[in-house]
């Protein structure tokens, strides 16, 4: 019934029971993580019903209940770390599943120690002492999902008057969000450029009649370098492509390579990290797009044009290391390893490795300069994991 991944604590189920439901709920309420917990779904029936009996059990274990109602996961994890929460729990329908997601302060996904606390706590609820306590107050915070669309405004530091755009995307939610954004820009429809949205938010793609589609990374570069051409420094996940670090770093910008699981950075990194939201959310990056493009007076096209040649392939696929082997064995043969990272350069380009939660799993993303040896080296360090071959002779 459950699973994780490298951005959330994951519980999904077709037949999720409500003692099952509770019983997470219980779990957070009585773990370090849950002193202050928010709650928001996706408006699903099904997922509505979850949240009522997940919002009592935390209640009953003494935790402070924040009741965002309905959201999207960008959002939700934007005000986990607006409102200075201890964990969150979304809960949402995909795939005629119920889908239950829990992250820790800011918004990150939880430390494995607040994991395993979880799983303790719910594997052994049997054992429990049901003593009274103290419930915990439900506070409905429906309203302060307008936070969110006031720091979206300002990423354009003017109106969008000469752009026009077309947003696409299944969620309603942020489809009707993101269109009240732009309305209050002055910002056009048109089909010049499509603004693609995953449906959790976290994800931008961009289409322009004289590129084609331009993908995350893309974006992000494009925005990295003119955030550092501004004169900002750039904070970017362990995780992001290392072209990122290369355009600000050749701009004079400082780089920050932040751990999604560090809940207690420095305040001047963390204010870096508040800067680059856009590095991370898709609707930030959306209108952070739009801005650029009316300030510099280029078209993405164009802008695009001006970054160097990069290319990223990702793959995920089972792996044959347990969690605390991969580091041991990588380390072993002489691979670097950052933040749970394993990292491999090759004479045209590089790749990461990156272990799921559970260890079942790896990620793999390579960069190159162009797109067919990014394939290449993605296809190759699969192999030398999956064989259980790792060296460092890769070519």
């Amino acid at each position: 019934m459950t699973d994780f991944d490298n951005s959330s604590f994951i519980c999904k189920g077709d037949k999720l029971y409500t003692n099952d439901i509770s019983a997470i709920g219980t779990a957070v309420g009585l773990s370090g993580i849950g002193k202050k917990t928010g709650v928001a779904t996706d408006g699903s029936r099904a997922a509505k019903s979850a949240a009522y009996s997940i919002m009592g059990a935390l209640s009953s274990a003494s935790s402070r209940v924040w009741d965002f109602g309905e959201s999207f996961y960008a959002q939700f994890q934007y005000l986990v770390k607006f409102c200075s929460l201890d964990s969150g729990i979304f809960i949402s329908r995909k795939n005629a599943q119920t889908v239950i997601r829990i992250c820790g302060k800011n918004g990150l996904p939880i430390s494995i120690n607040a994991q395993n606390e979880i799983e303790s706590i719910m594997n052994n609820s049997k054992f429990l002492e049901d003593k009274p306590a103290f419930c915990g107050e439900i506070s409905e915070m429906h309203g302060v999902g307008m936070m969110y669309l006031r720091q979206l405004l300002r990423q354009a530091r003017g109106e969008l008057k000469n752009i026009s755009c077309f947003v696409k995307c299944q969620n309603d939610k942020i489809s009707s969000l993101m269109e009240d954004c732009l309305y209050r820009l002055e910002c056009r429809q048109g089909d010049e450029m499509t603004l693609k949205i995953n449906n959790d938010g976290k994800s931008l793609s961009v289409f322009h009649r004289d590129c084609g589609w331009l993908s995350f990374d893309r974006i992000s570069a494009i925005l990295v370098k003119y955030e550092t051409q501004s004169g900002n420094d750039i904070a970017v996940p362990f995780n992001s492509p290392f072209a990122l670090s290369e355009i600000a770093e050749n701009e004079g910008a400082k780089v920050y390579r932040y751990s999604l699981f560090d809940t207690e950075m420095p305040a001047d990194i963390q204010r870096v990290v508040d800067n680059c939201t856009f590095l991370t959310d898709g609707l930030f990056a959306a209108i952070k797009l739009l801005w650029t493009i009316c300030d510099t007076g280029k078209s993405v096209a164009k802008l695009s044009s001006e970054l160097p040649d990069f290319y990223i392939s990702r793959k995920i696929t089972d792996s044959p290391f347990d969690a605390s082997s991969f580091s041991r064995e990588c380390e072993k043969n002489g691979i670097i390893i950052k933040n749970g990272v394993a990292i491999l350069d090759y004479p045209k380009g590089r790749a990461t490795v990156t272990p799921s939660r559970t260890g079942n799993k790896i990620h793999i993303m390579s960069e190159a300069a162009n797109y067919e040896i990014s394939k290449e080296i993605c296809d190759i360090t699969m192999e030398r994991f999956i064989n259980q071959s790792i060296d460092t002779n890769g070519k």
